[in-house]
């Protein structure tokens, strides 16, 4: 008997331009598929992950422009890591995947938005061996191009207010 692998989880975002991004998570890893507006046919699915992970709870994010951003978690070994690729619009190409959460923690429940000018805001729960439970939130700006706060800063309540509502910290 061999096992298929399982999509679930899937989330679609469509941009300004009518452009639909899908995501889902499979049992190889997480996959992401287009739609061009004004056509029917489904890109052919692009998997972002390593071969072999487990991803789950998958997000996605777009702007105006096209621009797109997932994040999703991922098993790696012991523990859930939270993992995320950007899409430049005018590319339509995945860039690679960046580790966004901490060796030996587990992540998960990430969100992710976007505004109209292309910053980015994650926020996920994150449960550290160590130190215990945190709430994470690294900003993507410049039009997805870098990050500006890198991940196990945590925040103050106030700020995480302010991401959960607007999408951008404070």
């Amino acid at each position: 008997m061999s096992l298929l692998p399982v999509g679930r989880s899937p989330q679609v975002a469509l941009d300004g331009k009518g452009d639909v991004v899908a995501v889902w998570g499979y049992s190889t890893g997480l996959q992401v598929a287009m739609r061009r507006s004004g056509s029917d046919v489904w890109q052919p699915p692009v998997g972002l992950s390593g071969v072999g992970g487990w991803a789950n709870e998958p997000q996605i994010a777009v702007d105006g422009r096209g621009d797109a951003i997932a994040v999703w978690t991922e098993y790696k070994g012991s523990d859930d890591v939270l993992e995320a690729a950007v899409m430049p619009g005018a590319s339509g190409v995945w860039g690679p995947v960046e580790q966004l959460s901490s060796d030996g923690s587990n992540a998960s429940y990430p969100q992710v938005r976007m505004d109209a000018d292309g910053e980015a805001t994650v926020v996920w729960c994150d449960y550290d061996h160590t130190t215990g439970p945190s709430v994470d939130f690294p900003r993507f700006r410049g039009h997805l191009s870098a990050w500006v706060e890198r991940p196990g800063q945590g925040g103050s309540s106030a700020e995480l207010e302010a991401a959960v509502s607007t999408g951008v910290p404070s």
